[in-house]
């Protein structure tokens, strides 16, 4: 991730925003065919899960980990959508 602002808390927590409220408004779009939305927001939250798990930090670790839970949120929202609108 070249694009990532290296040392920089307010940057890196903004970009956290973007990925992570890019992955959530896609729900409603992406729910109607299960397993598009998994696909889309691993491809989109991994890398910056990954980079803050790589980070020798316990916020960096903390962010990475509300990443996760984010992930299975979208999913279990993905889910509801679809059953509800299918």
């Amino acid at each position: 991730m070249w694009l990532y602002p290296h040392g920089d808390p307010a940057r890196e927590i903004f970009v956290t925003m973007v990925h992570f409220t890019l992955g959530i408004g896609a729900v409603p779009t992406q729910s109607m065919l299960p397993g598009v939305l998994p696909l889309f927001a691993v491809t989109v939250q991994v890398p910056l899960i990954v980079q803050f798990m790589m980070v020798p930090d316990t916020s960096h670790h903390t962010l990475a980990g509300v990443g996760v839970m984010g992930l299975a949120l979208m999913r279990v929202t993905e889910r509801r959508f679809h059953d509800f609108t299918a």
